[in-house]
Order: structure tokens, then sequence, then C-alpha cells
């Protein structure tokens, strides 16, 4: 077990590390230092994560385009398609190591299932 947590904060650094990650930082600090932007940002981030995991009836697409073009003036600035790049390449750095982190795991999730 402890061989594992040495390689798992080993994969932590290179994390940290990566051209990837560093660029979402930067990206992030950039886009901090705009305040309002960042707020808007956010809160369009916000609705758009709780339309999206919502058990409303209402149509989702016309809800999601909705918000978009609510939002259309923050979201085409460059700063915020910078850090949403980057955001969404870290996202899917982290869900890969996650699958080859798991992959072959045997783990009994039916007490979830109704």
């Amino acid at each position: 077990m402890d061989e594992l947590i040495v390689q798992g904060k080993k994969l932590n650094q290179q994390f940290l590390e990566s051209p990837e990650y560093l660029r979402y930082i930067s990206a992030r600090t950039r886009l901090k230092e705009q305040a309002e932007v960042y707020e808007r940002l956010n809160d369009f981030r916000r609705r758009n994560f709780e339309l999206q995991n919502s058990d409303t009836e209402s149509n989702l697409f016309d809800e999601l385009t909705g918000l978009s073009k609510e939002y259309a003036d923050i979201l085409n600035l460059e700063i915020v398609n910078e850090f949403l790049t980057a955001e969404q390449r870290v996202c899917r750095m982290l869900r890969s190591l996650y699958e080859t982190m798991s992959d072959g795991i045997e783990f009994d999730f039916e007490y979830l299932e109704r």
C-alpha cells in the first residue's frame, strides 16, 4: 500500500507540472484579474451545471441554448475561451487517469441500482 501512495504522489507531481495543468492555472489567473468577467463566467458555469444535472421535464437543448445566448457577451471573450479550453483539457486528463487507474478493478456498486 505504501508503494501505491508513493507512486500516486509522483503521478500527482507530474500532473501539477504538466503543460496542460500549467496552462489551466495561467488562464485561470489571468481570468481572475478581470473580476467581473470571472464572476459572470462562474454564474454561467453554475447555471449550466444545474441545468445539466436537473431532473426537469423541460427541453435541455433549448435551455442551454438560451443560457449561452444570455452569456454570449463573455463566452466570446478570448480569455474566457482560453480558460474553458484549458479546463476541458485538464478534465479530460483527469478522466483518462481515473479510467487507467481503475481499469480491471472490480467493485460492487449494485447497491446503488434500483
